[in-house]
């Protein structure tokens, strides 16, 4: 399924919202989103992109298959 730079957009903007709104992690999302949008800014869309892939696999395969998040598995 394709999703157009829009449709992209707008659900990191949702889920920005919903995030942000949780009071204890809400300042750490704000600047790891910061932080995104500067590597976009700085690598492109494409370069951003491979490289947050890169940062997800690695943290994946350091916890193995399962999904860990906040000490409970998902």
């Amino acid at each position: 399924m394709k999703v157009s730079k829009r449709q992209l957009r707008n659900i990191i903007k949702e889920e920005k919202t919903k995030l942000l709104s949780e009071d204890a992690t809400g300042m750490a999302l704000s600047d790891l989103y910061a932080a995104i949008d500067a590597m976009i800014a700085a690598m492109g869309n494409e370069g951003a992109l491979m490289e947050l892939t890169g940062i997800v696999e690695d943290w994946d395969n350091s916890f193995g298959s399962e999904d860990h998040f906040d000490g409970a598995v998902r």
